[in-house]
């Protein structure tokens, strides 16, 4: 860190990552040298004939030789130098630039040496004429073998090169030390790069700069979307999306990715020592502001205990209103996972799908034919319509519409009868395409279309597109009307996953003032998705499920540029060099590197000395008393997580031991709860729909089936 500027250009890593591509290419070496004399040796070209030929061969192997050992010193120079420093402190790794130049010039050496070996190989005949007979077929097979071993290290070097060739990005920056509000001695005199990565107060300028050149990679990235119907809706949708990476990563212009993994493997790190000992950084960083007021307590190392003590309250299956809300919890996961077709059929059943598929087509032809229900957007087969009736357990008959149509700011869902609990269930599928990762990211806000509301009722821009357009659908073709007519009694309940949980939330407060007993599951909402006012609003019709260390519903633009900061400190502060800091993050995730747990009482006495002198923990002292690592300029309204939350608490366990069946603690929590990003291998594995429905069901089997309702 900052990116590697060579040959006129800035490359997408920095000096620091060439540590294992060296090693690995100096491995390479010495193995191509081992197999070229053992070829060699094979056919006595050292102490065979004395020919003409031979004796250009054995030339042309020594050449060979001698260039890939002037690359083995090359490559373990690099890497040697590459190594030394840490992340930020690039002075030792200097020659970086002078040893890649040497690299290339090694390279055309060994380019035009190969060449020269494959003329000789094409003219082989007229060499090899003075040659004994039976010594110019070993003479062939031996020049051949030797050249294509040379062609095969000169072919995998050349693509390593072009993979991280990018030839827009020429050495130029169009921000001066200036523009920082910095004087000229004040910039890094190796690498003023470093200013905008360290200085989180960067310039509007850099952050419309940084805008359009987010907007223009969207708009080449999402060309394969085709022509839309409404292209202003696709323009507004990239311009929305720019704007939000470019307010969280216009003063990272200069990072690189894996400098990003770095600091995550430290932040993981850094949390994974709370949690050992029973301390949620989330909790903790909520907390903060009420440690700081240690000093005044006589005794705080007890106020430290009440602190630090787990106070979420229970979900207590014994009453009945906290059994029954679980228990609806579990059973309407199943239409949020139906909702996602059948990509997600058949990767939860991958050796099965098509025989469950195929009988459960030929059980159709008995009821109700498909082609009298509004099926919209489905293939040719119908295996969406079909998964959609496999996951759910339900009768063609059951069905009252289905939209499988998907484009920016436009959600599939469908409409059904759930008999067992007198529902008219409305479920919204989640992340499933480009168009709605376009949807997700898109977190500007937007005003709630509601009757009699204040402007302080807003929530997430995407959703609420989203959500409008299925609830015209549902009135401009009376869904809900014929449903509640034939069934007057069932009461309306809307449910989704990931996307499919924010458009459901956001549609349940849109139906709310039509359908009064309407209620919500959000399985994994978005963290950015609705103010706090309408949180409040929704606190008795909607419940949302959190799983573990899940990422999404911890996802806002306050909690990146948290994490940002927090990325940038830990890095600045990081004496070790960065290949080190990867692989003893790789080997303690795989339980290999056995990581040093710090003692609880020392851990107690840096969380009391905090505000004073501990860099791990300064971080919540600083959100505590006010500080912002968001400049003003760039400071947004906050958005939430909506409802009432259920948090789902697995245990820990080596990550070896994936055999063990893992226990699950139910908590209620609050959105404050979620504003640290947790880290680690968890976070995105937490947020799978397969993983999270077999977690209910283990919950249903090993809780619900054990507890016995008190009524209240």
């Amino acid at each position: 860190m900052p990116a590697l500027k060579a040959f006129k250009r800035r490359w997408p890593f920095g000096s620091d990552d060439l540590v294992f591509p060296g090693v690995i290419s100096c491995i390479t070496r010495i193995l191509a040298t081992i197999m070229m004399v053992a070829l060699a040796w094979k056919f006595q070209l050292i102490y065979g004939e004395r020919c003409q030929a031979n004796a250009l061969l054995f030339i042309y192997l020594a050449g060979i030789l001698f260039l890939n050992l002037l690359s083995c010193c090359n490559d373990g120079a690099i890497a040697f130098v590459s190594s030394r420093g840490s992340i930020t402190n690039t002075r030792k790794r200097s020659s970086i630039p002078t040893l890649l130049h040497i690299r290339l010039i090694v390279l055309v050496c060994e380019l035009i040496w190969t060449m020269a070996g494959t003329f000789f190989v094409l003219q082989a005949s007229n060499n090899m004429q003075k040659c004994a007979p039976n010594h110019v077929e070993k003479m062939f097979w031996i020049s051949l073998g030797i050249n294509l071993v040379a062609w095969g290290l000169v072919f995998i070097f050349t693509i390593s090169s072009l993979v991280y060739f990018d030839p827009c990005r020429l050495y130029k920056t169009p921000f001066t030390p200036k523009d920082f509000g910095l004087s000229t001695r004040d910039a890094d005199p190796v690498d003023s790069d470093r200013v905008p990565l360290l200085r989180p107060e960067v310039c509007q300028s850099s952050i419309h700069y940084t805008e359009r050149k987010w907007q223009h990679l969207i708009s080449i990235f999402c060309c394969c979307l085709g022509k839309s119907r409404d292209q202003e809706v696709h323009r507004a949708a990239y311009s929305a999306l720019a704007r939000v990476l470019a307010n969280i990563l216009s003063d990272l212009n200069h990072a690189v990715p894996s400098d990003v993994a770095a600091g995550l493997s430290l932040l993981q790190r850094e949390q994974q020592e709370l949690l050992d000992h029973g301390i949620d950084p989330g909790r903790l960083r909520r907390k903060m502001d009420t440690l700081q007021e240690l000093n005044n307590f006589e005794d705080p190392e007890q106020f430290l205990n009440n602190i630090l003590k787990d106070d979420l309250p229970p979900l207590d299956l014994s009453h009945r209103d906290d059994y029954y809300t679980m228990d609806n919890v579990i059973h309407y996961m199943d239409y949020a996972c139906a909702a996602y077709g059948w990509l997600l059929y058949v990767y939860t059943n991958p050796l099965t799908w098509h025989m469950r598929l195929f009988k459960h087509k030929r059980s159709m032809q008995d009821g109700k034919s498909p082609t009298e229900i509004p099926i919209l957007g489905d293939n040719s087969c119908l295996l969406n319509f079909t998964s959609l009736l496999t996951q759910a357990n339900l009768r063609v008959e059951d069905i009252l519409f289905v939209s499988f149509e998907n484009a920016i700011y436009e959600t599939p869902f469908f409409v059904a009868f759930d008999h067992s609990r007198a529902s008219v269930v409305i479920s919204c599928r989640g992340t499933l395409s480009l168009e709605d990762a376009i949807t997700d990211i898109s977190a500007t806000q937007e005003a709630l279309p509601l009757d009699g509301f204040s402007e302080e009722y807003y929530a997430h821009k995407g959703f609420v597109i989203s959500a409008r357009k299925i609830q015209t659908k549902l009135e401009r073709d009376e869904i809900l009307v014929k449903a509640l007519t034939i069934h007057p009694d069932y009461k309306v309940v809307v449910v989704g996953h990931s996307l499919g949980a924010g458009c459901a939330s956001v549609l349940a407060i849109l139906l709310k003032q039509t359908h009064p007993n309407i209620k919500c599951y959000a399985y994994a909402p978005p963290g950015c998705l609705i103010s706090k006012k309408t949180y409040e609003y929704s606190q008795g019709f909607v419940t949302s499920l959190v799983m573990g260390k899940d990422i999404v519903p911890r996802l806002s633009e306050q909690n990146g540029h948290e994490l940002k900061a927090n990325l940038i400190r830990l890095l600045e502060l990081e004496t070790q060099p960065k290949y080190y800091i990867l692989l003893r993050n790789i080997l303690e995730n795989l339980g290999i590197w056995c990581r040093k747990v710090s003692h609880y009482r020392e851990l107690r006495q840096r969380i009391l000395r905090a505000n004073e002198s501990d860099t791990m923990l300064n971080s919540f002292w600083n959100s505590a008393s006010g500080y912002s690592p968001v400049p003003p300029s760039r400071i947004t309204k906050q958005l939430v997580l909506p409802g009432r939350i259920i948090y789902v608490i697995p245990s820990e366990q080596s990550p070896l031991l994936f055999w063990k069946k893992k226990d699950y603690t139910l908590k209620w929590a609050e959105p404050s709860d979620f504003q640290v990003l947790l880290v680690g291998p968890a976070m995105l594995a937490d947020h799978l729909p397969d993983r999270m429905s077999k977690a209910l069901r283990r919950i249903k089997k090993s809780k619900l089936k054990s507890s016995s309702v008190v009524e209240i």
